[in-house]
């Protein structure tokens, strides 16, 4: 099955690795103008030089996704924002950036089902616990070595 599909993710990662489009994209229906909900017209991460990125459970989820495929390498911004997400992480392997206050939300309908793992909770480590365990995943979709504390 892999070998069939070889071609199709090899153009696939190509077509994510360019670069999404700055303007806004309508689609005319009629007279009327609607926003799509959901558009791949390129790279979705929209990370900058430095691999960061505003919105990290769809973050997330896409890295899953790029990891699964086997695409991550592929990219250069999911490579830079994977290693920053990385770089986050203490030394037992717990995602904590600097300025966790709140818990990181999401602005896209694709992360309902996948971010928060959780309920809502108040305390640090709830705002932690699904990008570590995503993170975790991620690694071990990857091949990394991770060692389980």
């Amino acid at each position: 099955m892999q070998r069939e599909r070889a071609g199709f993710i090899e153009r696939l990662g190509q077509y994510f690795a360019a670069p999404a489009p700055r303007r806004t994209f309508f689609i005319q229906a009629g007279t009327k103008l609607l926003k799509p909900m959901f558009e791949l017209l390129g790279d979705p991460l929209r990370a900058d030089a430095q691999g960061r990125v505003a919105d990290v459970p769809f973050a997330l989820y896409w890295l899953e996704l790029l990891a699964r495929l086997g695409l991550i390498r592929q990219l250069p911004s999911a490579s830079r924002t994977l290693a920053r997400l990385y770089h986050e992480c203490d030394e037992q392997g717990i995602w904590s950036p600097r300025n966790l206050r709140t818990m990181p939300k999401s602005a896209s309908p694709l992360t309902a089902h996948f971010f928060p793992l959780e309920g809502p909770g108040k305390s640090p480590a709830q705002r932690q616990t699904d990008a570590t365990f995503r993170l975790g995943l991620i690694a071990r979709i990857m091949g990394i070595p991770t060692v389980i504390v």
